[in-house]
């Protein structure tokens, strides 16, 4: 099928009624053309015939979205806004009585039946971008993977790794449609030196970290600053941030922006740090879709999606629970979303289309593996704005940011401030990507979590990871293994209180799969890696050698990435060791034939 164009809208039109004894009759073929020429159509969002369809108007360029009840509505208002005099010539007809006869056209459309109206519905033409097969071409402008483009009333911005430019509609060459939510209803000033603003403020302290000696505070903001922490963090918020707004999708770049308490530990949440506002304020950006991620649970439900639409953009989950399981969303996360509807069929947005998505949470989640890290992007907020909370005190304050954000009152210069901080978080996508963190704080208590569950302490799991970081180097275990009872001798001397015996759960057998859980999750950790070839479960690694009495006992061997490094510090150290400092001055005067070097007591 050869597809054309969409036409654009025509001013006369034939008429989609005719008059019988009993008045007017609507005439389903010339409704399905009037509809047609008025830009309605069916949209489709896969290449399957089998797929549901939406209803959509093309408004000049601007596709709005429709359902049966909504397009009934326009035509009514359509027939009611024709001037009487002019009734007749746009619908070439001829009546002795405008008035008389344009009132019993609007009666005659307020009662055709619904069986009807959806047989012309069903009938309209279907419309598609150019790479599936449809009646009629639409060509959907969009981002690409190097360029963001966001709209305004007054203008386009457009945002690349180097440039960010404003430009008039009327300069903007494009013939291409747009989803009618992506404008967004303002006007807009690009001013790059004029980004300080209420909103930056608060994304800036909400990344502030307490500070280790707070000796000398008057008050309790002067115990926080921005660190080198908060600064890393920052940046990894930023490129989230701009990342979100951007809506070029690919399977390798989709990920999950997770937001998270860096405060929060295992089984206790931590909240009120800013994080739900900041991921919030996506929806003065484009089209947004709100989850509870309460009420989600574990997972999403049948119906969850149900206010997901084709032109949604983002879909926000605030405030996951304890025992959510981020699986059940990475089909969605890096494939097409299936979306269903109470009664309605189920209709499904392609990959490369559908909205990005976002998560907060105020616990520690359970869930470190391969398929979870490289879908996630986690950022750690600060604890600043919890504080402020505590101390009953209000963001909107004076002596803090000075206005509530985003309410009506909140000032037209604000919303612009807000809008050109935006323009360089997109630019900080676009130039670094999603730039992780490179603190391992919530990944550790994520570990935590599954090792121990929900009822631990963490102490069990710290014990572990001190050994695998000091003792299990210093022994030369890395080399020669250690047996696992052995080991858990070692654990229980210093870890008494949460042995079986008094009443823990750490026995032998919780304590070796605790071990291999932590080195499993653990990225560059290995357990008995000489035996990796006989599979990746703690049963087929497991590992016999001869104890001191010549009985077989279970071995193991934790070797890591830092191991190499290690050995290197200590030959260092051993050769340094039967370096006297005079000899290593003399090497040095040597070399430059100058004696202003200090000589370190000892290699770290």
């Amino acid at each position: 099928m050869t597809k054309k164009k969409q036409s654009k809208k025509a001013t006369t039109f034939q008429p989609f009624w005719y008059q019988s004894e009993k008045g007017c009759r609507v005439k389903s073929l010339e409704l399905k053309e009037f509809l047609t020429n008025v830009g309605f159509g069916r949209y489709k969002t896969t290449s399957s015939r089998l797929d549901k369809s939406l209803l959509f108007q093309n408004d000049n360029g601007i596709l709005k979205l429709h359902n049966e009840n909504s397009i009934k509505m326009w035509v009514e208002n359509f027939l009611k806004s024709i001037p009487e005099r002019d009734f007749n010539h746009i619908f070439f007809v001829d009546s002795e009585s405008d008035e008389t006869f344009k009132r019993d056209v609007v009666s005659m459309w307020l009662d055709v039946s619904e069986a009807q109206l959806s047989r012309v519905y069903n009938s309209l033409p279907i419309c598609a971008d150019e790479s599936i097969e449809s009646d009629i071409d639409l060509n959907l402008f969009s981002d690409t993977q190097h360029e963001c483009y966001v709209r305004f009333n007054n203008g386009v911005v457009k945002i690349n790794k180097d440039d960010i430019e404003f430009i008039k509609n009327e300069d903007f060459s494009n013939e291409n449609q747009v989803w009618e939510s992506s404008i967004i209803k303002k006007d807009i000033k690009v001013n790059l030196k004029n980004t300080k603003g209420a909103f930056s403020e608060f994304v800036n302290k909400s990344m502030y970290r307490q500070k280790q000696d707070i000796t000398g505070a008057k008050k309790w903001t002067d115990e926080y600053e921005m660190n080198s922490m908060s600064k890393e963090e920052l940046l990894s918020l930023r490129t989230a941030y701009g990342y979100l707004i951007h809506d070029f999708n690919t399977a390798d770049e989709s990920k999950l922006v997770f937001f998270i308490d860096s405060m929060s530990e295992m089984g206790r949440a931590e909240g009120g740090n800013g994080k739900s506002l900041v991921m919030d304020s996506i929806r003065h950006w484009k089209k947004m879709s709100s989850q509870s991620g309460k009420r989600m649970g574990s997972s999403p439900t049948q119906f969850q999606w149900s206010d997901v639409n084709l032109d949604t953009r983002f879909i926000a989950i605030d405030d996951i629970t304890l025992d959510f399981q981020f699986d059940s969303l990475f089909n969605m996360i890096s494939g097409d979303m299936e979306v269903e509807r109470k009664g309605v069929d189920k209709f499904i947005i392609e990959q490369k289309k559908k909205p990005k998505m976002g998560v907060t949470s105020n616990y520690v989640l359970a869930g470190n593996d391969t398929s979870d890290t490289r879908r996630q992007h986690i950022v750690e907020f600060g604890s600043y704005w919890n504080r402020l909370n505590q101390e009953g005190e209000k963001v909107s304050s004076k002596e803090h940011i000075g206005h509530q954000l985003f309410s009506p009152a909140f000032p037209k210069a604000e919303w612009n401030k807000f809008y050109n901080y935006g323009f360089l978080c997109i630019q900080d996508y676009l130039k670094h990507g999603l730039k992780p963190s490179t603190s391992s704080s919530y990944l550790t208590k994520s570990i935590k979590l599954q090792v121990e569950g929900k009822d631990g302490t963490g102490q069990g799991t710290e014990w572990l990871m001190d050994w695998i970081s000091t003792s299990r180097l210093e022994n030369g275990y890395n080399k020669t293994g250690i047996s696992e009872t052995e080991l858990y001798k070692l654990f229980i001397k210093d870890n008494l209180e949460l042995s079986d015996e008094v009443g823990g759960v750490w026995d032998l057998k919780f304590f070796n799969q605790a071990l291999w859980t932590l080195v499993d999750k653990t990225k560059g950790w290995y357990y008995n890696k000489h035996n990796a070839k006989k599979g990746n479960t703690k049963s087929a690694r497991r590992w016999l050698q001869m104890d001191e009495n010549k009985n077989q006992v279970r071995f193991v061997k934790i070797t890591t990435d830092e191991d190499a490094k290690f050995e290197k510090q200590m030959a260092m150290k051993e050769v340094l060791s039967d370096v006297s400092k005079d000899e290593v001055l003399e090497f040095f005067k040597h070399l430059d034939n100058t004696s202003s070097y200090e000589i370190v007591p000892e290699v770290a």
